[in-house]
């Protein structure tokens, strides 16, 4: 049952010194992965897949999970079930949320929760609720059901402009191919945010500046973003998130669109940023390599969320 993970397990323990050169065998057999686990997820149950997918989603972390994911097996499959109580003081708790969209089931039953500082990643494969999860948990879509916790104000009872307010003030958005405003030059789209809010235009563009040093993008302040490279874009974007110092980020498949070298940068930029001022990440991803740089992670599978470290 758990000979594919105790492989890797074994492989790891007589070659512990050798981790970079497993982890690059191990991209270069994720296809090969991916396909396995999805014929796993027609024929088995449901601790089994959830087993695969943390094993194959995210081989990056192996190493450091050992004890989870062979020596103790019981632990995981405890670790898979759906979550049910809310962790104290984090930053966003979401419980029980179903979303449908006509006789589709998006959401059935998930969880979530967040704290200040962390970054966790929502990985599983299209069309499984991922971002629909993230979506709801921004307070874009209201969920059918189910109550969502932001710093101890319910979400679901929010009205549309208090939601607005919320995401402009505290939270922070990252797309996949950046959403920047084709007519402004790049250090425009960063000040925006802090424009909608109030600030004025030389103060905005101050600290729209100082992001674009720590992006490494200052250097494109008066290029549009039709003039920039995607990789170049995309930290614009992230600039532009930070921006306003929201509380929580939220990314969806954020290097989606990049090579891997390009996408590598920008999530490592936006992860030490984010850590910086204490940020909590949400990422949106189906790359073990974006999922790497997480602290955990959420496997979303047919609606239903999965804390591949603890219940939460």
């Amino acid at each position: 049952m758990y000979s594919a993970v105790y492989a890797k397990v074994v492989l790891a323990l007589l070659t512990l010194g050798y981790a970079p050169v497993i982890r690059d065998t191990q991209r270069s057999e994720h296809p090969r992965s991916m396909r396995i686990l999805t014929d796993r997820k027609r024929k088995d149950d449901l601790a089994r897949p959830a087993i695969c997918d943390h094993a194959l989603f995210h081989p990056e972390d192996d190493l450091r999970r050992l004890e989870l994911t062979a020596a103790r097996p019981e632990r995981l499959r405890e670790a898979v079930t759906p979550m049910t109580t809310s962790p104290p003081d984090s930053l966003l708790t979401a419980h029980d949320l179903r979303k449908a969209y006509g006789p589709t089931s998006a959401l059935d039953g998930a969880e979530f929760s967040i704290y200040s500082g962390e970054v966790v990643a929502i990985m599983g494969p299209s069309g499984s609720g991922k971002s629909t999860l993230l979506h709801c948990l921004a307070g874009i879509v209201p969920p059918d059901s189910g109550s969502i916790t932001y710093n101890g104000r319910e979400l679901t009872k929010m009205n549309d402009a208090q939601r607005s307010a919320l995401r402009r003030s505290e939270f922070g958005f990252v797309f996949q191919f950046g959403q920047l405003v084709p007519e402004l030059t790049c250090v425009e789209n960063v000040a925006l945010p802090l424009r909608l809010n109030g600030s004025s235009r030389k103060d905005a563009l101050r600290t729209a500046l100082g992001w674009m040093e720590r992006l490494e993008v200052d250097d494109l302040k008066a290029k549009r973003p039709g003039e920039v490279s995607g990789g170049q874009g995309q930290r614009v974007a992230v600039s532009r998130a930070l921006v306003t110092g929201p509380r929580l980020l939220f990314a969806d498949e954020p290097t989606g669109a990049l090579d891997s070298s390009n996408g590598e940068r920008v999530m490592a930029l936006l992860t030490e940023a984010a850590r910086a001022t204490n940020a909590a990440v949400v990422l949106v991803t189906h790359e073990t390599h974006v999922a790497a740089y997480a602290d955990r992670e959420v496997v979303v599978r047919d609606g239903k969320s999965h804390d591949m470290e603890r219940t939460v």
